[in-house]
């Protein structure tokens, strides 16, 4: 649900829309080093006055939002920038005061949104596509940034996830790699797009007009929490079999018949069921 009219335009749905032919993208670029695409239609995922609407329409509340200040501020300067509101008889707290944002972003603090894909119609539509796509656990984070910030809102990466940075508004300097000769530089602009394998260092710089920029994050599944679910799945079945008979055998005769037994599990196991379960347990 939003809660603002946002104008019907074009904006990016799919992997094609930010990095051109997926088959290309995969067999070149993915997991391997970082690179730098353009997509016209990317400034139409959100405009800047479209996220203050957002913001001052009372729908994003914490832990949704947050500030990022430059400096330290106490939890009692921090806690300003948010109001309890009343609803239906309730005390609901961690809702933004949109004149304390608009201070604090005045004075020097990034805005960081978290899964603006549960309020944003089209970065909804995007995620949703790549989830399908990557077969893993796709989410997004928005960061409005004031001018030369330096955000770690922009910085940060799951470990062992792969990033997609849209620059929507503004311009931003990246740097990727480390501080070695050869390191990987960028510039987004307004219509940039940025991808960074997981473990790539990166550092971000907010140009002189600011930046509004959404970072996609995707986390695949990984080999070892398959193999968990592949052997809880046969201790389910089989493996409790052998469990409530393994008194009866000789340490041996365990081994063999779990060794036998695992074997066939893994050859008869469906890979899709795992993959399946692994996805709705995220």
């Amino acid at each position: 649900m939003t809660g603002t009219g946002q104008q019907p335009r074009s904006a990016p749905g799919a992997l094609k829309d930010l990095v051109g032919e997926p088959g290309d993208f995969f067999s070149e670029i993915w997991n391997t080093f970082p690179y730098q695409y353009q997509a016209q239609d990317v400034p139409g995922l959100l405009t800047t006055a479209e996220l203050w609407d957002e913001l001052a329409c009372g729908l994003i509340v914490r832990p949704w939002v947050s500030l990022t200040y430059p400096r330290g501020r106490s939890a009692a300067e921090r806690d300003a920038a948010f109001q309890t509101r009343v609803v239906v008889n309730n005390a609901l707290v961690g809702y933004p005061v949109p004149e304390e944002f608009r201070r604090a972003y005045e004075d020097g603090a990034s805005i960081i949104l978290d899964r603006p894909e549960l309020w944003s119609p089209r970065i909804a539509a995007l995620v949703a596509s790549l989830a399908t796509g990557f077969r893993g656990d796709v989410w997004s984070t928005l960061v409005l940034a004031p001018p030369h910030a330096a955000t770690a809102g922009l910085d940060a990466a799951p470990d062992g996830g792969h990033s997609f940075v849209l620059q929507l508004a503004g311009d931003c300097f990246w740097t990727a790699g480390g501080q070695e000769p050869g390191a990987f530089s960028a510039e987004l602009a307004a219509d940039g797009v940025l991808y960074l394998p997981p473990g790539c260092e990166r550092t971000a710089r907010i140009g002189s007009d600011g930046a509004l920029v959404l970072a996609i994050s995707v986390a695949e599944v990984t080999a070892g929490r398959l193999a968990e679910i592949m052997g809880a799945l046969f201790m389910r079945g089989t493996g409790r079999e052998i469990e409530d008979c393994h008194h009866e055998m000789t340490t041996g005769e365990k081994i063999a018949r779990v060794r036998e037994a695992l074997c066939r599990h893994l050859a008869e196991q469906d890979p899709q069921q795992a993959l399946a379960i692994a996805l709705r347990s995220r």
